[in-house]
C-alpha cells in the first residue's frame, strides 16, 4: 500500500509534509508508512478516502482496478503547483504588453550595465596602474601585516627589469532579487 500512497503523492505533486498536512495526519505517520516501518491503519486510509473521494477504494486497499473512480478525469483534479509544474490556468502563452515592456527594460538595464562596467574595468585598471607606480611595496602594508604584498606581488621596480602584466576583472556577477542573475564579461 505504501507504493500506492506514493503514487498519490506523486500524481498530486505532494510532498511528504504536503501530503501529511492535507489528510490530517502526522509527518512522522507518513514517514513511517512510505520507509516500511509501519502500515498504514484504517484511520489513514480512511482519511486519505475522505479528503481524496476520486481515489479507487479497491485500488487503494488491494491495489486493483485503476487509481480514479470510475468518471473521474485525472487530468481535472487540481494538482499541487511547484516549480517545474506552475498551475495551468495562469500560464499565458502569449507575453502581454506589460511582459514586454518589462523585457525591453531588463535589455536597456543590461546594455546599460555593461556600459558601467566597461566604464569600471577602465577606471579600476588605470586607478590600479597610478596607484601601483606611485606606491612601493614596503609603503603599501607593514611587513608581516595580512594583505601585505609579497615579492611576487610587488610593482615592477625599475631595477628589475621584470615586467608582470596588470590584474584584470574577468567578470561581474549582479544579482537581482527575483534570485537570478547575470554574468558580464568584459
Amino acid at each position: 500500500m505504501k507504493e500506492r500512497i506514493r503514487q498519490i503523492m506523486e500524481a498530486e505533486n505532494l510532498t511528504s509534509a504536503n501530503f501529511a498536512e492535507r489528510v490530517q495526519i502526522s509527518r512522522a505517520s507518513v514517514s513511517h508508512i512510505l520507509n516500511g516501518r509501519n502500515n498504514p491503519s484504517l484511520e489513514v486510509v480512511t482519511r486519505i478516502l475522505n479528503e481524496m473521494n476520486y481515489i479507487n477504494p479497491e485500488w487503494l486497499i488491494n491495489g486493483t482496478g485503476s487509481m480514479y473512480k470510475e468518471g473521474v478525469d485525472p487530468n481535472s483534479i487540481p494538482k499541487e503547483p511547484d516549480l517545474f509544474n506552475p498551475p495551468v490556468e495562469k500560464i499565458d502563452p502569449s507575453p502581454s504588453s506589460n511582459q514586454i515592456s518589462r523585457g525591453n527594460e531588463v535589455n536597456a538595464l543590461e546594455a546599460s550595465l555593461r556600459e558601467v562596467a566597461a566604464r569600471a574595468l577602465e577606471n579600476v585598471s588605470r586607478d590600479v596602474a597610478a596607484h601601483a607606480s606611485k606606491v612601493s611595496p614596503r609603503e603599501a602594508a607593514p611587513q608581516g601585516f595580512e594583505g601585505a604584498p609579497q615579492a611576487s606581488d610587488a610593482a615592477p621596480s625599475a631595477t628589475s627589469g621584470v615586467n608582470k602584466p596588470d590584474k584584470e576583472i574577468s567578470q561581474i556577477i549582479v544579482y537581482f532579487t527575483d534570485h537570478t542573475f547575470k554574468v558580464f564579461k568584459p
